[in-house]
């Protein structure tokens, strides 16, 4: 077995710990996200713009 299987994801340990805050700072993770999607929004928005 290589040594790479046997160490813990670092990935994963970020997305439990990302869960963990959000779950206990519920208000703040809800403007984080929404902070994203509208980001997300404006971005696509825009590229649509310059493609057409």
């Amino acid at each position: 077995m290589s040594r790479w299987t046997r160490m813990p994801s670092l990935a994963g340990n970020y997305v439990k710990t990302a869960w963990r805050k959000a779950k206990r700072e519920k208000a703040y993770a809800a403007i984080n996200l929404a902070g994203l999607a509208v980001g997300l929004a404006c971005a696509i928005l825009t590229a649509l713009y310059v493609r057409h």
